[in-house]
């Protein structure tokens, strides 16, 4: 499945919600290219996209209510909407066992209740509902035990709304939610090693009854709980050389003062519910209004889609006036085809493969190159030598034969440093084969 996966499709959809302008929840919902109700939209097509290769298993709902009004928050009473993709499992003992794969769709300003500034949300949160529909896509054509649902909900910038209805009707259908993974500003790297992500887990439950509780404080349970327990988990599933993610685990609910809609399902007795969140996290990009101060963009990482070499722009060397067109955010339209940006290019080719993809020297061996670098490494600039796996073509198979021995090698000489760098395994493991 890692093979699968396709960054330049998780680029799309991101640019993709970023087009719409502005996904506040009080936004419009009935515009086709504009509001939170042309992003629901665009995301209950992409789901439904994914439907065929499923073989029938993935099924795609529009979950709709009402929501009161809540003073500062929902000056009116609001429609919400979460869109559910439900990949049903095959083994009959299994199949109620449930596990959610979440992120936010809706998006804000620095002021909660404007629908009509330039809310793009790039990484708050389009960049979540990007990694879930990625998923959709790569895991609704294989077949698991358990039922996946891969969700996309609204209403979580006012107050958790979306979620929070979500669970309610969970409950009350007594589906068994075994896990949940909220994924919220898993985007940008923000200077980090971008292989990292954080994982946030709750220690003592927050629905602990007092038995529990005696129970705990008498064996000392205080990082026994399933929220624990879970990150443990993904950390050790997740965090190897095949996928060459380095997963931080927190041992917190959530970052200072702040929340994520995996918090509805710990105070409603779905304890295994955790949350992923970029290793270094850029409070400018975040709840404020789109604009340029001091040579940086606020708000929502909009500076990864404006031209690296445009005037006054990060990287340019070339000065702007706080007037010139540079320091005006495009219009929303324009975004999902900027010529210029870094990922578009990445993603036409022209860019550093990725760390699994095969590179071939002029000597005929190809090689699938695995870079691994530890958090440190990449915060002091000295990242881990590359290594290779090496194999031949059949123009650079025949033996060759030594000019000082007359003896006759089935490998061919190295091209350059890069192939005869050492491919050491360390003590204790095995060999992989690339993703």
């Amino acid at each position: 499945m890692l093979s699968a996966v396709d960054s330049c499709r998780i680029e799309r959809y991101d640019r993709a919600l970023v087009s719409f302008h502005n996904r506040n929840t009080l936004s419009a919902q009935d515009k086709p290219n504009e509001g939170i109700g042309a992003a629901r939209d665009y995301i209950y097509r992409q789901f439904q996209q994914f439907t065929a290769a499923s073989g029938g298993r993935l099924t795609v709902r529009l979950q709709t209510y009402m929501q009161p009004k809540v003073a500062g928050a929902l000056p009116r009473a609001t429609r919400i909407t979460n869109v559910v993709a439900t990949l049903r499992g095959t083994q009959p003992a299994s199949v109620g066992r449930t596990y959610v794969g979440s992120g936010h769709y809706d998006s804000r300003c620095t002021d909660v209740l404007d629908t009509k500034c330039f809310a793009p949300g790039a990484d708050d949160d389009a960049s979540g509902v990007s990694g879930v529909l990625e998923m959709a896509r790569v895991m609704s054509t294989h077949r698991f035990d358990a039922t996946i649902v891969f969700m996309a909900v609204a209403g979580e910038e006012q107050g958790l709304f979306g979620s929070t209805h979500f669970v309610q009707v969970a409950k009350k259908q007594h589906v068994n939610v075994a896990g949940m993974l909220d994924n919220d500003i898993i985007g940008t790297a923000n200077g980090d090693d971008p292989h990292s992500v954080r994982l946030f887990s709750e220690g003592v439950p927050s629905d602990e009854t007092p038995q529990e509780a005696a129970i705990r404080e008498a064996v000392g349970g205080e990082h026994d709980s399933p929220a624990r327990q879970l990150a443990r988990f993904v950390k050790d599933v997740a965090d190897n050389r095949a996928t060459g993610m380095n997963v931080d685990l927190i041992f917190r609910r959530a970052r200072y003062l702040r929340g994520g809609d995996h918090i509805p399902f710990l105070t409603n007795g779905y304890r295994s519910a955790v949350r992923f969140t970029e290793a270094r996290e850029n409070f400018n990009h975040e709840h404020q209004n789109v604009r340029w101060k001091t040579g940086f963009s606020s708000a929502t990482s909009y500076a990864s889609w404006t031209s690296p070499t445009s005037p006054g722009s990060p990287g340019s060397t070339s000065p702007a006036s706080p007037r010139s067109p540079a320091h005006r955010p495009a219009p929303a339209a324009r975004i999902s085809s900027q010529p210029s940006s870094p990922m578009t290019r990445r993603c036409g080719g022209s860019q550093t493969p990725s760390p699994t993809s095969p590179v071939t020297r002029s000597s005929g061996v190809t090689r699938r190159r695995r870079c691994g670098s530890t958090r440190s490494e990449w915060a002091t600039g000295r990242r881990s030598p590359c290594t290779y796996q090496r194999t031949t073509s059949s123009s650079a198979s025949a033996p060759s034969t030594s000019k000082a021995t007359g003896d006759r090698s089935a490998s061919p000489a190295p091209s350059s440093a890069d192939d005869r760098r050492s491919r050491k395994v360390p003590s204790g493991r095995s060999s992989m084969p690339s993703a």
